[in-house]
């Protein structure tokens, strides 16, 4: 197995809103205009957020990868600003890691997929697994 130690970016905009959604996490997440507010953190610099990479094979122009970078992981831990980010980080991890753990070598062979450097990437595989999985990847 050949790991390129790359960073895991989530696939879609509404995966990351599927990520949030529980009331758990943030009572008022279904209240607001998320793709407003994403936005807007991506525009600032928080976060990356672009178009998936074609070797993924989603022909969807408007599917989009995204993760925190340094920048916004920063500005979440500042003590001025009004969110817990290290409150929030746990409920989300306490949350999902059942679930996620549920689907462990799902995830580990999309990964891998992923990762891989062969190409062309089995795309058909890295789209099955995508399929089946609550939260999306891609690397």
């Amino acid at each position: 197995m050949y790991w390129t130690y790359t960073h895991i970016y989530i696939l879609g905009d509404g995966t990351i809103f599927n990520f949030l959604k529980k009331e758990i996490i943030y009572n008022g997440i279904n209240k607001i205009d998320k793709s407003y507010y994403l936005e807007i953190i991506c525009t600032m610099g928080l976060s990356y957020r672009f178009n998936v990479a074609k070797k993924f094979g989603y022909n969807d122009t408007g599917i989009m990868q995204l993760r925190l970078n340094g920048w916004g992981r920063d500005y979440c831990t500042k003590k001025e600003n009004i969110v817990d980010y290290n409150k929030i980080k746990d409920d989300i991890y306490k949350y999902w890691f059942k679930i996620i753990y549920k689907h462990k070598s799902e995830y580990i062979n999309l990964v891998t997929l992923c990762d891989s450097i062969e190409r062309p990437l089995e795309v058909g595989k890295i789209h099955d697994i995508n399929n089946v999985l609550p939260i999306k990847l891609v690397t």
